[in-house]
Parts: structure tokens; sequence; C-alpha cells
């Protein structure tokens, strides 16, 4: 079920239950693990992300405040209805947000293929007839 988690995301809507750090809603990723700056001390204040908006939409100078200029760009490009409907987790997979059987099992393929390809890769190095120290620095530099 670890690799189905990772296929969801948050569709902003007003915001208000959607958790600024933890909850993955850029682009289904939470921000911890975004590798750019974000000023946690500053975003204690801002605990779901609807303290991030004002009546217009996005607050520039919070999201300037907290998070760094390619950050921000990301997140000024979420629409959001700030008066409208709750956040709703959606398949980001699929162009209506809805998790299927058959885009379940589509995305668990994709992920499969991944994981044997890495592992065909390896059993190509470690069975090449080479010295077992240019193994092991190969397989240092991978």
């Amino acid at each position: 079920m670890k690799n189905l988690k990772e296929g969801l995301g948050i569709k902003i809507a007003n915001g208000a239950k959607t958790d600024t750090i933890l909850d993955p809603w850029i682009e289904g990723i939470p921000i911890r693990w975004w590798p750019t700056f974000v000023d946690i001390k500053a975003m204690e204040m801002y605990k779901v992300v609807a303290n991030l908006m004002n009546a217009d939409g996005w607050c520039a100078d919070k999201l300037n405040r907290c998070f760094g200029k390619e950050l921000v760009n990301k997140i000024e490009a979420i629409q959001c209805d700030v008066e409208g409907a709750e956040d709703t987790w959606v398949w980001r997979s699929d162009l209506r947000g809805q998790l299927t059987i058959k885009n379940a099992y589509c995305y668990l393929k994709d992920k499969e293929n991944e994981y044997s390809e890495s592992d065909s890769n390896w059993r190509k190095l470690w069975s090449v007839k080479i010295s077992e120290r240019v193994k092991i620095f190969d397989w240092k530099l991978i």
C-alpha cells in the first residue's frame, strides 16, 4: 500500500484542513521533501495551507517569507478557491483525480518496472567478469 500512497496528492480548495509541512499538496509532494529553502520558524505560524492565503488567493508576502523562489512559483501556480469547497485527496496519475483498479494496477506495474530495470542493471554489473575491486568501485559510483 505504501507505493499507492505515493500516487496520491491533495487538490487545494480552501486549504483549511491541509497540513502545510506534512501533506502532499505541491505536485503531490510534502514540503519537507522539496530540495529548496523552507524557513521552518516562519512555517510554525502557518500550520495549515489556508494560513498562506488571503481573500484573493495566495498571499505573496507569506509565501516569500517561508519559501524559496522555486517553491513560491510552484505554489502560486496552484489554483485555489478560498471561499469554496474543502481540499480533496486525488489520484495524481488520473486527469479526473480518481483512483480506479485499472489506474492502481498500471501505477504499480510502472513502479515494478522501475525496480526490475535497476535490478537487472545490478545483475549485469555483478555478472561481469572483472576484478571484485572494480565491481565495488562501479557499485559505489552508481
